[in-house]
Protein backbone atom coordinates (compact mmCIF):
# COMPACT_ATOMS: atom_id res chain seq x y z
CA UNK A 1 0.00 0.00 0.00
CA UNK A 2 2.87 2.42 0.93
CA UNK A 3 4.75 1.78 -2.45
CA UNK A 4 1.39 2.84 -4.59
CA UNK A 5 1.04 5.84 -2.83
CA UNK A 6 4.63 7.07 -3.04
CA UNK A 7 3.88 5.85 -6.86
CA UNK A 8 0.82 8.12 -7.14
CA UNK A 9 2.24 11.09 -5.46
CA UNK A 10 5.47 10.99 -7.55
CA UNK A 11 2.99 10.59 -10.91
CA UNK A 12 0.99 13.39 -9.58
CA UNK A 13 3.55 15.76 -8.56
CA UNK A 14 2.97 18.60 -10.47
CA UNK A 15 -0.36 18.62 -9.12
CA UNK A 16 0.08 18.77 -5.73
CA UNK A 17 0.01 22.30 -4.07
CA UNK A 18 3.37 24.10 -4.40
CA UNK A 19 4.50 22.12 -6.59
CA UNK A 20 8.39 19.95 -6.53
CA UNK A 21 8.62 21.58 -2.53
CA UNK A 22 5.34 20.18 -1.78
CA UNK A 23 6.22 17.17 -2.93
CA UNK A 24 9.58 16.77 -1.40
CA UNK A 25 7.68 17.30 2.12
CA UNK A 26 4.85 15.04 1.79
CA UNK A 27 7.31 12.23 0.76
CA UNK A 28 9.76 13.33 3.57
CA UNK A 29 7.17 12.77 5.93
CA UNK A 30 6.10 9.28 4.60
CA UNK A 31 9.81 8.54 4.64
CA UNK A 32 9.96 9.05 8.47
CA UNK A 33 6.97 7.06 9.19
CA UNK A 34 7.56 4.04 7.26
CA UNK A 35 11.47 3.95 8.82
CA UNK A 36 9.52 4.36 12.54
CA UNK A 37 7.44 1.98 11.61
CA UNK A 38 10.39 -0.77 10.75
CA UNK A 39 12.18 0.15 13.72
CA UNK A 40 9.13 -0.16 15.47
CA UNK A 41 8.86 -4.08 14.13
CA UNK A 42 12.41 -5.09 13.43
CA UNK A 43 13.19 -4.13 16.84
CA UNK A 44 10.26 -5.64 19.42
CA UNK A 45 10.65 -8.62 20.33
CA UNK A 46 7.74 -11.33 20.17
CA UNK A 47 6.42 -13.09 23.14
CA UNK A 48 6.68 -16.71 22.61
CA UNK A 49 4.39 -19.22 24.38
CA UNK A 50 5.84 -22.06 25.90
CA UNK A 51 2.43 -23.48 27.56
CA UNK A 52 -0.76 -25.52 26.20
CA UNK A 53 -4.27 -23.63 26.08
CA UNK A 54 -5.23 -20.25 25.30
CA UNK A 55 -2.93 -17.14 26.41
CA UNK A 56 -3.23 -16.28 29.65
CA UNK A 57 -3.37 -12.28 31.57
CA UNK A 58 0.71 -11.49 32.16
CA UNK A 59 -0.27 -11.67 35.99
CA UNK A 60 -0.68 -15.34 35.64
CA UNK A 61 2.42 -16.07 33.37
CA UNK A 62 5.61 -15.67 34.14
CA UNK A 63 7.89 -13.99 31.31
CA UNK A 64 11.99 -14.84 30.67
CA UNK A 65 13.71 -11.92 28.61
CA UNK A 66 16.90 -12.57 26.60
CA UNK A 67 19.00 -11.12 23.63
CA UNK A 68 22.16 -11.61 22.14
CA UNK A 69 24.62 -13.08 22.33
CA UNK A 70 23.10 -15.92 24.25
CA UNK A 71 20.73 -18.09 22.27
CA UNK A 72 18.01 -20.26 23.82
CA UNK A 73 18.03 -23.75 22.47
CA UNK A 74 15.05 -25.42 24.49
CA UNK A 75 13.15 -25.02 27.35
CA UNK A 76 12.03 -27.77 29.23
CA UNK A 77 13.17 -30.50 26.86
CA UNK A 78 11.03 -28.34 23.92
CA UNK A 79 13.10 -26.75 20.87
CA UNK A 80 12.85 -23.08 20.85
CA UNK A 81 15.69 -21.41 19.12
CA UNK A 82 15.83 -18.26 19.60
CA UNK A 83 18.58 -15.17 19.25
CA UNK A 84 16.52 -12.74 21.38
CA UNK A 85 13.38 -12.57 23.13
CA UNK A 86 10.23 -13.14 25.30
CA UNK A 87 9.18 -16.98 26.39
CA UNK A 88 6.21 -16.74 28.25
CA UNK A 89 5.65 -19.51 30.77
CA UNK A 90 3.12 -20.97 33.55
CA UNK A 91 4.56 -20.60 36.92
CA UNK A 92 6.70 -23.66 38.65
CA UNK A 93 10.27 -25.08 37.82
CA UNK A 94 12.00 -25.13 34.58
CA UNK A 95 15.01 -25.93 32.96
CA UNK A 96 16.44 -23.70 30.34
CA UNK A 97 19.44 -24.68 27.56
CA UNK A 98 21.28 -21.84 26.52
CA UNK A 99 24.57 -20.99 24.13
CA UNK A 100 26.76 -18.64 23.74
CA UNK A 101 27.58 -16.78 20.14
CA UNK A 102 28.56 -13.48 19.26
CA UNK A 103 28.82 -12.47 15.75
CA UNK A 104 30.82 -9.34 15.11
CA UNK A 105 32.55 -7.35 12.42
CA UNK A 106 36.29 -7.66 12.73
CA UNK A 107 38.31 -4.76 10.95
CA UNK A 108 38.36 -5.66 8.18
CA UNK A 109 34.52 -5.84 6.55
CA UNK A 110 35.31 -8.97 4.19
CA UNK A 111 35.84 -10.93 7.39
CA UNK A 112 33.08 -11.51 10.35
CA UNK A 113 34.22 -12.81 13.81
CA UNK A 114 32.76 -15.57 15.87
CA UNK A 115 32.89 -15.98 19.68
CA UNK A 116 30.17 -19.31 20.83
CA UNK A 117 30.30 -21.64 23.97
CA UNK A 118 31.73 -25.34 22.47
CA UNK A 119 28.59 -26.78 24.80
CA UNK A 120 25.12 -25.61 26.18
CA UNK A 121 24.33 -24.26 29.33
CA UNK A 122 21.58 -25.48 31.61
CA UNK A 123 20.09 -23.16 33.93
CA UNK A 124 16.68 -24.21 36.35
CA UNK A 125 14.88 -21.66 37.36
CA UNK A 126 11.56 -21.22 40.01
CA UNK A 127 8.59 -19.28 37.61
CA UNK A 128 6.24 -17.36 39.85
CA UNK A 129 3.33 -15.60 38.32
CA UNK A 130 3.07 -11.86 37.12
CA UNK A 131 7.29 -11.77 37.44
CA UNK A 132 9.90 -11.52 34.61
CA UNK A 133 13.36 -12.96 34.47
CA UNK A 134 16.37 -12.12 32.95
CA UNK A 135 19.14 -14.17 31.48
CA UNK A 136 21.98 -12.43 32.44
CA UNK A 137 25.84 -13.79 31.81
CA UNK A 138 29.46 -12.50 31.78
CA UNK A 139 32.73 -13.43 29.51
CA UNK A 140 36.20 -13.09 30.35
CA UNK A 141 38.63 -13.91 27.81
CA UNK A 142 37.14 -17.67 26.32
CA UNK A 143 35.25 -18.55 29.52
CA UNK A 144 31.70 -17.62 29.69
CA UNK A 145 28.64 -17.74 32.93
CA UNK A 146 25.00 -17.24 32.95
CA UNK A 147 22.67 -17.27 35.17
CA UNK A 148 18.25 -16.18 35.78
CA UNK A 149 17.84 -12.97 37.82
CA UNK A 150 14.28 -12.12 38.89
CA UNK A 151 13.55 -8.92 37.29
CA UNK A 152 10.27 -8.67 39.36
CA UNK A 153 6.64 -7.62 38.49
Amino acid sequence: MGVSLLFLMLCFAEELEGGRRKMFEVLSRIAVVFVALAAFWGCSPSVLKMYPGPELPADEVATLEFHEPIRVNSLDGKEVSLNWGVIAVLPGTHTISITYYNAFSAPNPNVSSYKYSMSNMTLTFDAKPGHTYGIMYSREGNSWSAWIENLGR
